[in-house]
Formats: C-alpha cells, structure tokens, sequence
C-alpha cells in the first residue's frame, strides 16, 4: 500500500511547507483530532471529503495536491489562497493586472507589441 503513504506523506510535507502542525491542521481543516491523529498513528488514508478538507486549509485544491503542489514557492502559495478567496469580479480584474504587467493581449494571449514613432 505504498500508495496510501504517499497520501500522508503529501500532507505531512505541505503542512511542514506551510508551518502547520497537525492540531493546527486539524483546526484549520475543520476535523477532529482523532480524524488526523489516525491518519499520523494508523496510516488511515482520509476520504475524498477528508483530504478535500486538509486541502482548503492548506489553500491549494485537490488538484493542486495531486499535481504536486510542494513545487510551488511560498509566494505562489500565497497568491492562490488570496486569489481563490476573491470574488469572480475581483479575478478578472487580478488577471487583467496581471497581463497588464506582463503585456498580454487578453484575446490572444499574445505579447503586445509596441512600435516607437
């Protein structure tokens, strides 16, 4: 059952990440101590519903963690729990700053080019 550790062991490294200790993830995920304890004592490899939990208090999605979020820095981290707490409005206003700095088209996607007269 390799894979169950993997599991707990992607946990354990993004909270490590995140300096969160397992009461506090406990407690930011909204789950009871036994509920993390099994899975650090037991190898008790939580729910969808579970790692759903773990994953919204450590501000990534499962996606993310299933993609392999321990590859993101810090400051990224950072900027996807901001972003994902925003309303749709206040994203796109984000993405268009963003390719505003970056001189993306929206359209297109494509670098803007800029001719001197």
């Amino acid at each position: 059952m390799k894979e169950d550790f993997d599991v707990i062991d992607k946990i354990y490294k993004l909270c490590e990440k995140k300096g969160y200790s397992l009461y506090r993830l406990a407690k930011e995920a909204h789950l009871s101590q036994s509920t993390v304890r099994n899975m650090s004592t037991k190898h008790t490899v939580p729910s969808i519903y579970t790692l759903s939990m773990i994953c919204n208090a450590l501000g990534i999605t499962l996606s993310d963690f299933f993609r392999g979020a321990e590859d993101i820095s810090d400051d990224e981290m950072l900027f996807l729990s901001c972003y994902r707490k925003l309303s749709p409005e206040r994203r796109k206003m984000v993405t268009e700053f963003l390719a505003f700095l970056e001189e993306r088209d929206l359209e297109t996607g494509k670098r803007k080019q800029y001719t001197v007269h």
